[in-house]
């Protein structure tokens, strides 16, 4: 991990903080961390300023980020189909 990225990041964090910070290798994978934690995907960004690692940061971070040389990833998952209940084998005919 660059030293100097991680340095950037954390003093852009508010000291009482309240979402966790974590880092991805792609943004597929961060975009996917928010949808399974339940986080609203406008209250969180992800980030990155050399597209080797993606912060997950909320938007007040995200947006001292984007003044110090980072840029926001929009990215759009493909939708989740909705489970079957049925077993396999127990069809009605």
């Amino acid at each position: 991990m660059n030293e100097d990225t991680l340095f950037t990041v954390l003093q852009a964090l508010p000291t009482a903080i309240d979402t966790p910070l974590v880092i991805f290798d792609n943004p597929e994978q961060a975009q996917t961390w928010i949808q399974l934690n339940g986080f609203e995907k406008d209250n969180l960004w992800v980030i990155t300023n050399d597209e080797r690692q993606y912060w997950v940061v909320s938007d007040d971070v995200g947006k001292q980020l984007i003044n110090l040389g980072f840029q926001r990833i929009k990215v759009k998952l493909p939708p989740v189909l909705p489970q079957s209940s049925e077993v396999p084998g127990d069809e009605t005919v």
